[in-house]
């Protein structure tokens, strides 16, 4: 919790604060965007100064349970917040621009409704359950359903509402407690979400929702709803079906108080969720409310805030393919197998089929972390043809460096240490060669010193010059340490992982790093050791613990796809025969034995949606093997593949208007330094309006310097005013305006448009 006592003071005395009510202006005729040019605007800066409001989320919470759903949305988009468990702060001065409440049962909700009032700021109730001040202030009566199911209503404001959430959707509310309202007369209340009746349908597994319909949906709408798994529970649409057109009773609601102020209200718990206090997912996780509760964060978010807020919010699908170009022995047999170029050509085909599902502005691909022995060195046989189709369609994926030969970076292999296991470390020659070689091969340079720093290939074939230009689409500056190696810090003192050996504090292998200018690894979310408490953080590296400073170790996923499987019947082995269906760490129940592939593939998927919706940035580890093409839906893709369009279809569900990418490991690393430079700023942030009520400007103060990024979404009226040093992006609904953020001074945001 930040006190702004002392910032709001600060600038008050920079810009002459006057705490006074904004009133309503005229609609700006600028408006049809959400950006001017400085030239175009005269006078702006000239403008009386009116209300001072602080730009920040005021998130009250009944009990520390209550907060992780709303906790979870609000570190989602990396916004500012403050937070407060069944107390209220000081409320005589407007330091927040929008209000969450969990539910009802808060004990100062009074309080905040004053606040809200005096203000003219808007708040949402998570849980809103019926109480006396239904009828004096939100002027609704309560009622009652026995409805499980809820979607969108049909009026022409739901989808402003719904903003990237699927307005075609139909969701489970069977574990919500759900309760219902009806408007009073003179009410004022805009239904955007309503209960629907079920009835069986022959051959569910489950109660389907019956829903109007009045056109034909999108194309990737039948295809995620229907097509893609008949099976899946969502709502069976006729051809011509667009989305519910349901009259049942409200279930969310937005409210012109009495008061004059605008409430969004839940009669459902869109407050829960099952995640832990830290927000990663529970163990077991068999039914969706979360993944709804989650989704819904997208709806209340944007409209409390007014679609202006600090932070951004990014769908980022990474899929490391660790191991390309080397063998893997598959699963209890005696096969060596490495992908051909006939796998990467259908793996070609099948991200360009992909398309046709994804949102707009959407990039998702593969992202082989190589090891260039295997393309000369190794000597393996060239006749599968990898290596001249992974050169044709190198753009086609992301690349980064896997190590030169799979060396773990802190034991040699037995052969070269007299046939002891574990006990000989790499010298700083050997580190070079690991390091180096592959950052050659992407430069489109020859390697040919291997007798000097890996005499143990002394002989084989040089790697030509030109084999892999990877250019633009290889992660110079990153790494994907072979079994996580090398990342043992100095206070490392439990058991380590089966097979492995601790090496703390390797300062010889970060001192290479730091020579060879790569400045991001990847972790492994199962190693405590690497997982930074804030899960939207990296770990980074101290002196004291590696010897050297300032390494990015970022968090990575490995779901249960076995590196050593290539196929549907190694998949169900695994789960059979190994006890990997146990080994989910959260998703849905395991089901026992006897799971098909396909079903395995789906269930693997699935525990992907949950951080997805976080917006979460871990990548995802697989290996070679699992690039390896099989059956699907009547072609090939895959198995990688197929795990991550079954992913992306659970997804979409839920939210199907925001891009998804598949971000190279460099850039990943960058989207986590700002995050991180970002939260641990001392930041503080204020609108400033004229005293006609319109928006001035954004102005944040700090004393640290770092980037920060303010969101004007699609449905806000705010407009910037930019110049051309300010840097935009539009991304989904959103508009993005990046800033480097100097300390010590007033940086800004110049506005306009109502509030």
């Amino acid at each position: 919790m930040v006190a702004l006592s002392s910032f709001a003071v600060t600038l008050c005395a920079l810009v002459a604060c006057v705490h006074a009510q904004p009133s309503p202006a005229s609609p700006d005729p600028r408006l049809d965007s959400r950006l001017v040019n400085l030239e175009s605007q005269t006078g702006s800066d000239d403008r009386p100064l009116g209300q001072v409001i602080g730009m920040s989320t005021l998130l009250l919470a009944s009990d520390e349970y209550s907060s992780r759903l709303p906790l979870s949305v609000l570190q989602g988009y990396g916004t500012t917040y403050d937070m407060y468990i069944n107390e209220v702060p000081d409320l005589l001065v407007p330091h927040w621009h929008a209000i969450v409440v969990t539910d009802t049962w808060f004990p100062h909700i009074e309080e905040v409704r004053a606040y809200a009032s005096e203000y003219g700021i808007r708040m949402v109730v998570l849980h809103s359950t019926p109480s006396d001040i239904d009828t004096s202030h939100l002027r609704v009566a309560a009622d009652e359903t026995k409805a499980t199911h809820v979607a969108f209503d049909a009026s022409p404001v739901t989808a402003d509402i719904a903003d990237v959430m699927n307005i075609n959707g139909v969701w489970a509310v069977d574990e919500l407690q759900a309760q219902s309202i009806s408007a009073l007369e003179g009410s004022e209340i805009i239904t955007f979400m309503r209960y629907i009746n079920d009835t069986p349908i022959a051959g569910a597994s489950e109660p389907v929702a019956v829903i109007k319909v009045d056109s034909v949906p999108a194309e990737d709408e039948l295809l995620v709803l229907t097509d893609a798994n008949p099976a899946r529970g969502s709502a069976r649409r006729s051809a011509e079906a667009k989305g519910p057109v349901s009259t049942g009773k409200p279930a969310a609601f937005i409210s012109k108080t009495v008061a004059g102020t605008e409430e969004m209200h839940f009669r459902f718990s869109a407050n829960t969720a099952a995640i832990d206090e830290d927000l990663r997912p529970s163990y077991v996780m068999p039914t969706t409310f979360t993944h709804f509760n989650l989704a819904l964060g997208n709806v209340w978010f944007n409209w409390v805030t007014r679609g202006l807020y600090l932070g951004q919010r990014r769908i980022s699908l990474g899929i490391h393919i660790d191991d390309w170009f080397i063998n893997t022995q598959l699963l209890d047999t005696e096969e060596i197998f490495r992908i051909s170029g006939e796998d990467v050509e259908i793996a070609v085909q099948w991200k360009e089929q992909l398309k046709s599902i994804l949102p707009a502005g959407s990039m998702v691909t593969l992202e082989p972390a190589f090891n260039g022995g295997g393309i000369k060195m190794f000597g393996i046989d060239e006749s599968d043809n990898l290596i001249n189709a992974s050169k044709q369609h190198v753009d086609e994926f992301n690349w980064v460096s896997h190590t030169w030969t799979h060396q773990n970076l802190d034991w040699l292999e037995a052969v070269e240490c007299n046939n002891l296991e574990k006990e000989c470390n790499p010298d700083a020659d050997r580190y070079t060669a690991e390091l180096s070689y592959n950052i050659r091969v992407a430069e489109g340079l020859e390697v040919d010193n291997y007798g000097s720093l890996v005499p143990v290939w002394e002989g084989n074939e040089m790697t030509p010059a030109g084999i892999m230009p990877m250019n633009t689409t290889f992660s110079r500056n990153s790494l994907v340490t072979p079994e996580i190696s090398g990342l043992w810090p100095a206070s490392y003192d439990s058991t380590p992982p089966a097979g492995r050996k601790a090496y703390n504090k390797n300062e010889l292998l970060h001192k290479a790093f730091k020579a060879n200018e790569i400045y991001a690894v990847t972790g492994d979310n199962s190693r405590p050791e690497l997982s930074a408490k804030n899960p939207y953080h990296g770990m980074i590296t101290t002196a004291k613990q590696y010897g050297v400073a300032d390494l990015l170790i970022m968090p990575r996923y490995s779901p249960n796809i076995a590196f050593s499987c290539n196929s549907k019947a190694c998949l169900t082995h695994y789960y059979d025969d190994y006890g990997a269906c146990s080994f989910v760490t959260y998703g849905p129940s395991c089901p026992g034995k006897n799971m098909t592939g396909d079903a395995i593939l789906e269930r693997e998927a699935k525990t992907a949606t949950v951080p997805l919706l976080q917006y979460r940035h871990d990548p995802y580890m697989f290996h070679q093997a699992n690039v390896k093409a099989n059956e699907f839906r009547g072609g090939q893709a895959p198995l990688v593949g197929q795990w991550m369009q079954l992913a992306i279809e659970d997804l979409l569900q839920y939210v199907n208007k925001m891009p998804i990418v598949s971000r190279k490991m460099d850039d990943l690393a960058d989207l986590y330094r700002k995050r991180m430079s970002q939260d641990n700023a001392d930041m503080k942030a204020y609108i400033q309006f004229d005293t006609l009520g319109n928006l001035m400007s954004v102005d944040i103060l700090s004393e640290n310097d770092f980037d920060v990024t303010l969101t004007i979404n699609q449905a806000s009226t705010a407009v910037a005013i930019v110049d051309e040093a300010d840097v935009t992006e539009v991304h989904g609904l959103d508009m993005n305006l990046y800033k480097k953020i100097f300390g010590n001074s007033v940086n800004r945001f110049k506005m306009t448009g109502v509030w």
